[in-house]
């Protein structure tokens, strides 16, 4: 899941500290629902340690009401696709 609509409201704020904007809230607290609704909640959330990202994730936790373990990582910043599949291969099978 991507992170929701970031602001671009301060231009002087590095892009990894943009926050969310207020549709991006909004947009990700009906993401949360949908994934209850859909019972698609992950068992571990991973999430770039950039501002909005994080905030989505928190969104979704609280949202959702679950207690979904997260970890930021500084290598999902702007990753290419292996990064993550790399994250995903290493992960243990249960």
């Amino acid at each position: 899941m991507r992170h929701a609509k970031s602001s671009w409201k301060d231009h002087n704020l590095d892009d990894f500290e943009r926050p969310l904007k207020k549709r991006g809230k909004k947009d990700a607290r009906a993401m949360a629902q949908i994934l209850v609704e859909k019972e698609l909640l992950p068992q571990k959330l991973f999430s770039s340690s950039a501002k909005r990202a994080c905030q989505t994730a928190e969104i979704v936790i609280e949202e959702s009401k679950s207690n979904i373990p997260v970890e930021y990582l500084d290598q999902l910043y702007m990753a290419e696709r292996s990064v993550y599949e790399d994250l995903l291969r290493d992960m243990p099978d249960e």
